[in-house]
């Protein structure tokens, strides 16, 4: 760290990858290195930066124009359990300096690093308000900061992040442009900690975020196409994206991960309603499900599965109440079909299986799909009349109705690995195009 701080000027023009970390029991970190008058170094070709124990604020204040990755592991409360006497911090003031810097990210990772929020936020749209960085040569901003934008970050992944909480990080960094988004989210009662004129603080529900008012508090992904959710507890999945909307999601993971210290982990949890989950749960463009080490209580997940009209493929791992569901998605409803477009599924260490309730589902949903082709009219098509009568629909409602009249699409691919009850399965190997059994 020395080096790097102390190097006047000096350019490393073949570095690519930086991979410090410090060793907590007995380090003596290095005092903080202020900025100075002199050049500072500069990295031109650095693409890749991974820090574990070690702050952003010890990286000299340079301009990173060509960084693609960031990796930060900082655990802070075990750090500070090492004794140290001047134990280095994480925050949110050293976290957006230096994002404001890599003007190229694409991939953010932050593992067991929650920054302490000494900052407060200037919404953009006050008029006469400048980005308040002070030079770019700062290794904090100043304690009231506007929200920097990050135009090339497509990926943000956040490892135990507080589940209430998460949602202010989005309204300093604006990551409007964010495809791939992946949340391990910490027990319910984990609160982000705040400082404020030097004392510390968790945060409470009605924390403000700002000193001046907010329009709103609500979180929209408009790019956002692959969302990942694990979670230790049901409060926890409830509360963590509730702020959020993202109409643009092709893929969703809903992942149970028991906590270290529970004993029984054959214990899993129902899944909840999708209104508890999602603050608008409609999600009409996604096409791959997963849900892992849930008890799938069948009214919610057919709720869920309700929202997703278009989902081609549904992968479950490690759930209870699998057996229902099959029956549910094998039997055509009072007016349509569950998830029309279905043709992959996925079933891993799901101990209730039954092969032939899984047998029925191909055969029916098969059945059906080829009675439609073998109706369809081979002479000329008839063209209706045009005829306007009501208001057109948005799309995301042509999607509704539509499918409500589609007939179910053909099982292609089956894929079961580990499920207790499934052993030497007779499946005729023409039902579907592809048929994995572990």
């Amino acid at each position: 760290m020395y080096t790097l701080n102390s190097t006047k000027g000096c350019s490393f023009t073949n570095l690519s990858t930086l991979d410090l970390s410090a060793q907590l029991r007995g380090s003596a970190f290095l005092e903080p290195i202020f900025e100075h008058e002199t050049p500072l170094p500069k990295f031109p070709k650095l693409t890749h930066v991974r820090l574990a124990c070690i702050s952003p604020e010890e990286l000299p204040p340079s301009v990173f124009p060509a960084l693609r990755t960031i990796y930060i592991y900082f655990p802070q409360d075990r750090i500070r359990l090492q004794g140290i006497s001047r134990p280095p911090s994480l925050r949110m003031s050293n976290m957006l300096s230096l994002l404001s810097r890599t003007p190229q990210l694409e991939h953010l990772t932050l593992d067991e690093a929650i920054p302490i929020l000494d900052v407060r936020l200037v919404p953009s749209h006050i008029p006469g308000m400048t980005l308040s960085f002070g030079t770019r040569r700062s290794r904090r901003t100043n304690t009231h900061v506007q929200p920097i934008k990050m135009s090339c970050l497509n990926a943000f992944s956040w490892y135990h992040c507080p589940p209430k909480d998460l949602w202010r990080f989005f309204h300093f960094v604006s990551l409007t442009h964010l495809q791939t988004l992946h949340l391990l989210v910490d027990p319910f009662t984990f609160r982000w900690q705040g400082e404020r004129e030097g004392e510390m603080f968790d945060m409470e529900t009605t924390t403000p975020l700002s000193d001046h008012p907010i329009s709103t508090l609500v979180v929209k992904l408009p790019n956002l196409e692959n969302l990942v959710l694990e979670f230790s507890d049901i409060e926890g999945l409830t509360t963590c994206f509730r702020k959020f909307l993202v109409p643009s999601l092709k893929t969703l993971s809903l992942a149970y991960t028991p906590p270290k210290y529970l004993m029984d982990y054959n214990l899993v949890p129902d899944l909840p309603t999708p209104e508890s989950i999602f603050r608008d749960p409609p999600m009409p463009t996604l096409s791959a499900l997963t849900i892992s080490n849930l008890n799938l209580d069948l009214k919610n997940v057919l709720s869920l599965l309700g929202y997703t009209p278009s989902l081609r493929s549904l992968s479950l791992e490690g759930c209870i109440g699998v057996t229902s569901l099959v029956t549910s998605l094998g039997a055509r409803g009072l007016n349509s079909w569950i998830c029309p477009k279905l043709d992959s599924l996925t079933f891993i260490k799901c101990d209730d299986l039954e092969p032939n309730y899984l047998n029925k589902l191909i055969l029916h949903r098969n059945t059906a799909s080829e009675m439609l082709t073998d109706a369809q009219p081979t002479g000329r098509p008839l063209k209706p009349l045009r005829r306007r009568t009501i208001k057109p629909l948005t799309d995301s409602s042509n999607v509704f109705a539509d499918a409500r009249n589609l007939p179910p699409s053909r099982i292609k691919s089956i894929r079961v690995e580990g499920c207790k009850r499934v052993h030497d399965w007779d499946l005729d190997s023409q039902t579907v195009s592809s048929y994995v059994l572990y």
